[in-house]
């Protein structure tokens, strides 16, 4: 079976390489608060402070979340299993989550277990 997911995640992931620098560049600093996410001037980042809900998992404000001067403009970011997902695929479980203020980072541990597989973002 041909992954489609490999192209779409060097996308993001190259995305992701390319607005960090710019955001490097252009000189702003993230740094982690007391509530556990990401804040600079004018935009905030979050990562699972929201989790699926046990029975209404569709929703789709779980996974990291950027906020940028008040208005939320990205959010997500799990990987799912099929490349167009349906309301009622599986989603990943939230095993952990660790805020790191001294490195300035966050970052969280998600899995499907019947899968046996594991990823942190």
């Amino acid at each position: 079976m041909k992954s489609t997911h490999l192209p779409v995640f060097t996308i993001a992931v190259a995305s992701l390489l390319v607005t960090g620098h710019a955001a490097l560049a252009a000189g702003l600093r993230l740094k982690v608060t007391g509530t556990g996410y990401l804040r600079g001037r004018g935009v905030s980042v979050m990562l699972y402070n929201d989790t699926y809900s046990p029975v209404f998992f569709d929703q789709k404000n779980a996974g990291m979340q950027i906020i940028l001067h008040g208005h939320r403009i990205a959010t997500n970011g799990s990987v799912r299993l099929l490349p167009t997902p349906q309301q009622w695929d599986r989603i990943p479980r939230l095993d952990s989550h660790h805020v790191e203020p001294a490195r300035g980072r966050i970052a969280a541990r998600l899995s499907y277990p019947a899968f046996h597989f594991k990823y942190q973002v």
